[in-house]
C-alpha cells in the first residue's frame, strides 16, 4: 500500500533530521541547522514541480499532441497561475513561523500580523486548488479548444 501524502512529508522529515536532538541539554548539532528548513527541502519540495513539467512535455509526445494544442497551452496557462499563487504563500509560511517562534519565546500572544498572514495563505490556497484540478481535468478530457 503506498503511504500518504503526509505520511511520507513525516518520513521525509524524520530522514532529513535524524540523530537532531530536541533536548536544550545536549550541545546543538551543526548539521540539525534548526533555524531554516532542512537541507533537504528543495528536493522534497521544488523537484515535483519541475518534474510536473518535464512528464508533461514528454507524456504529450507520446501521445501525439503538440504543444499548441488549446487544452495544453491552457493547462501550461494555470501551471503558471498555480505558481503566482505558492511562491508567496512559501514566503508567509516562513512569517508565519518566525511569529509563531517569538511568541513561544517571548510567552506572549499570537500579533495580529500572524493572523492576517494566516487569511491570505489561506485564501491563495483556492485559486490555486482550483487551477490544479483544471489542470487534471484538462489533462483527462484533452477537450477541443480554440485559442485563436
Amino acid at each position: 500500500m503506498w503511504p500518504s501524502l503526509y505520511e511520507g512529508s513525516v518520513g521525509w522529515h524524520r530522514v532529513l533530521h535524524a540523530g537532531c536532538s530536541s533536548d536544550k541539554r545536549s550541545p546543538p548539532d551543526p548539521a540539525c541547522r534548526r533555524d531554516s528548513r532542512p537541507r533537504g527541502h528543495a528536493l522534497h519540495g521544488h523537484a515535483p514541480v519541475i518534474g510536473c513539467a518535464i512528464t508533461g512535455a514528454w507524456l504529450a509526445h507520446e501521445i501525439l499532441s503538440p504543444l499548441t494544442e488549446g487544452w495544453i497551452i491552457l493547462s501550461l496557462v494555470l501551471y503558471v497561475v498555480t505558481g503566482v499563487f505558492w511562491l508567496p504563500v512559501v514566503w508567509i509560511q516562513l512569517k508565519m513561523r518566525d511569529h509563531a517562534r517569538t511568541a513561544v519565546t517571548e510567552g506572549k500572544a499570537l500579533p495580529q500580523s500572524y493572523y492576517h498572514h494566516f487569511r491570505v495563505w489561506f485564501a491563495f490556497g483556492f485559486p490555486a486548488f482550483f487551477a490544479v484540478a483544471a489542470i487534471i481535468w484538462l489533462m483527462l478530457a484533452k477537450p477541443f479548444i480554440r485559442l485563436i
